[in-house]
């Protein structure tokens, strides 16, 4: 299994993710944590309507500190109305610290 670091330097050395991939990245990991198929996510529906708490909003977003190497708001997931929404946040901010 690969370890959170050579993860996060393997993602480094490749291009950023376009804001599909991550929204695809964001798709199952939602699920992954909800314990539903990825079909059943929609990338267009509000994230507060797929009752994530709290805890697991902290969680998602430390994963997604890792794997991108950014620093993301404490309140992304409730600012960004849909993964859709955050995943083109995220890839912006993902641009703007490489530059």
């Amino acid at each position: 299994m690969e370890s959170k670091a050579t993860r996060r330097e393997r993602n480094r050395e490749d291009e950023t993710m376009t804001p599909s991939e991550l929204e695809g990245w964001l798709v199952k990991s939602l699920a992954a944590r909800l314990r539903v198929q990825s079909a059943e996510i929609d990338p267009v529906r509000p994230i507060e309507e797929y009752g994530i708490d709290s805890m697991e909003a902290v969680a998602l977003t430390a994963e997604l500190e890792e794997i991108l190497d950014i620093t993301i708001p404490p309140t992304a997931l409730w600012d960004y109305s849909s993964l859709r929404d955050l995943a083109h946040f995220l890839t912006v901010q993902c641009t703007q610290e490489d530059a």
